[in-house]
């Protein structure tokens, strides 16, 4: 889980700092942020991809000016981090009291030619923070995330275990977790990012390597595509919940197949709720391809395949089923869950999305009804000021909601203007 995402002159993100728990609703007019904030996470997924993946196409994916991604255009570098709570079966390989893991990229001008590459890297372990050392760090320098003061009792209880250095970047420090003695030093192209040339040795680096994975296949940006929904899927489809929906019919089957622990009887009984009409989902697959699709039943015996489906009901039914997978681990950014789905079933998604014990979910949306069902603390209130910036203001902290005591609805307050 992504505990913390912090971000430099980052677009519309001057300088943001937010702790994140399992689940939050980001809030917040248009322009205001939310998107910016999530595509963080995303970037860094992007950056480290395959490891052949050169910045420049990263960069131009998202805007084709470099300096449109940096903020108001001042000056020629961004900044992004993230801190990662490292799991339970993982903690035995790192020291005592080190129980986070952070990663910090630092993107820009790197020569005096005015080449675009990595000047910061930084991967390390560390402990919790106390309140005074994320502030002190934070208000260190101007140019920089937080770097831990040097000689302080907390920065020698922290473990880096990947660093650049040198002219734009160009030296990679790598130092093994487990043993310190062993480490790994040459040069990489400023354009390449150095997590992804991690050596895969789960002895020596038994956390980076579980992160680099986490963040290549566990940070999804879910963008479900109506047509990709709708149309057959091929036997060559994943068979894992992919972002655009289309690997529904294969996942949707072994989920029905196996039925683990009866959790796809209480999957039907919750879809029920919100489309009283609907008898049965089952999946169908033509002899002659293999190829895979939805078909549903209806109460009066109608049968519908998925390119006749509506595309708030396949949605529906995506989003419901995500909290049952037992599979489904990870973070996921998702924009305007309510997109499509008649108000009276957005309370099952919220539902459903809330409920993703093992994984992450955060939330953009302009929805009173989800805000409605939301709870103070799992609210981020976004708004954005033409000197700072966006500003990230936490529900429970929110100056209009200090003394909130539930006699009016967070989705009506947000439907009046009052959380922006």
């Amino acid at each position: 889980m992504i505990t913390r995402i912090e971000a430099l002159n980052y677009r519309c993100l001057r300088r943001v700092a937010q702790d994140l728990g399992p689940f939050h609703i980001l809030v917040g007019p248009n322009a205001s942020g939310k998107s910016t904030f999530l595509d963080v996470a995303a970037l860094m997924r992007d950056f480290v991809g395959d490891g052949r993946q050169d910045i420049g196409d990263v960069i131009s994916s998202r805007a084709p000016n470099y300096e449109d991604l940096v903020w108001n255009h001042r000056g020629q570098r961004f900044d992004i981090a993230i801190e990662v709570a490292i799991p339970e079966n993982l903690r035995q390989h790192v020291p005592g009291g080190q129980t986070l893991f952070r990663y910090d990229l630092g993107i820009g001008r790197v020569d005096d030619k005015g080449e675009l590459g990595i000047y910061k890297e930084h991967l390390q372990l560390m402990p919790p923070p106390s309140s005074q050392e994320r502030e002190e760090s934070w208000q260190q320098s101007s140019l920089t995330l937080i770097e831990m003061v040097p000689g302080g009792e907390r920065s020698r209880r922290l473990h880096p275990i990947l660093r650049r250095t040198g002219v734009g970047g160009s030296m990679v420090h790598f130092v093994s977790e487990t043993l310190p003695c062993e480490s790994f030093i040459f040069n990489l192209s400023p354009r390449t990012c150095a997590l992804a040339t991690l050596p895969p040795d789960d002895k020596l680096f038994p956390v980076a390597n579980w992160f680099r994975r986490f963040l290549v296949e566990g940070v999804k940006t879910v963008a479900l595509d109506a047509a990709a929904l709708r149309r057959p899927s091929p036997p060559t489809a994943r068979r894992c919940f992919v972002p655009d929906g289309s690997s529904l019919p294969w996942v949707l089957g072994d989920f029905l197949s196996t039925n683990p622990n009866g959790l796809a009887d209480q999957w039907l009984e919750h879809v029920r709720i919100g489309l009283p009409n609907l008898r049965s989902v089952r999946i169908v697959e033509r002899p002659e391809d293999r190829y895979r699709y939805l078909k549903i039943t209806y109460d009066d015996g109608l049968e519908v395949p998925s390119w006749l489906v509506s595309d708030g009901t396949l949605r529906f039914l995506v989003l419901t089923l995500l909290a049952y997978l037992p599979d489904f681990t990870g973070t996921y950014l998702i924009e305007e869950p309510e997109n499509g789905i008649h108000p009276t079933a957005v309370e099952l998604v919220y539902e459903s999305l809330k409920s993703v014990y093992d994984g992450q979910v955060l939330v953009a949306t302009h929805s009173p009804a989800v805000l409605s069902l939301a709870e103070l603390n799992q609210v981020l209130c976004f708004e954005r000021t033409d000197k700072d910036g966006v500003r990230i203001i936490p529900g429970d902290k929110h100056r209009m909601l200090r003394d909130w005591k539930g006699e009016v609805s967070l989705g009506t307050l947000f439907a009046g203007g009052v959380l922006g």
